[in-house]
Order: structure tokens, then C-alpha cells, then sequence
């Protein structure tokens, strides 16, 4: 999710767990690192499951929408219903 804050972070987050071989093929980026002082990976906590990559996927929904400037059809619609919203703030306040 941080993609669809700042996509520019969200690139270099990626490349530096690409460098750390912290991505797995069909789930994407690790769940955690558990790095040393030096920054040089100690364990790698892998995502597994569809729902982690479901999350990737929206996260990846989310920054390209917002770098195309297109309406997101996600998070659009709570702003126009304040039933939506209301439950939308429950889940994400």
C-alpha cells in the first residue's frame, strides 16, 4: 500500500528487496526482513497465501491509478456514499 502514498518509495522499496532476493515469484515482496546493523538480510519472512498476494495486487491497483490519474474504483466509491465510508472507516480508520 505504500504505492499508492508514494510511488517513487514504492520503486525503491522494490528494487532494494529485489537486491535482497526478498521477492517471491508468486507472491511478490517478503511479508518482513529481519535485517542487521549493516542492513544485510538475516531471515526473510515470505508472504504465502493468496491473500497476501491479493493485497499486492491492490496495492499495485492503487499507485497505478493514482500515477495515470484515473478514478480509482476502489477507494472512489466511500467518498460518494457516507455508508461506505462508514464502513470503509471501521476496516481502515
Amino acid at each position: 500500500m505504500t504505492a499508492a502514498l508514494n510511488l517513487e518509495r514504492a520503486r525503491a522499496a522494490y528494487a532494494a528487496m529485489k537486491d535482497a532476493e526478498a521477492l517471491a515469484p508468486l507472491t511478490g515482496p517478503a511479508e518482513s526482513l529481519l535485517l542487521d546493523s549493516n542492513g544485510s538480510v538475516i531471515r526473510i519472512h515470505r508472504m504465502i497465501g493468496s491473500l497476501n498476494a491479493a493485497l499486492n495486487v491492490l496495492g499495485l491497483y492503487h499507485a497505478v491509478t493514482r500515477e495515470r490519474g484515473t478514478r480509482d474504483l476502489i477507494f472512489d466509491p466511500p467518498l460518494r456514499s457516507s455508508r461506505l465510508d462508514q464502513a470503509r472507516r471501521v476496516l481502515a480508520p
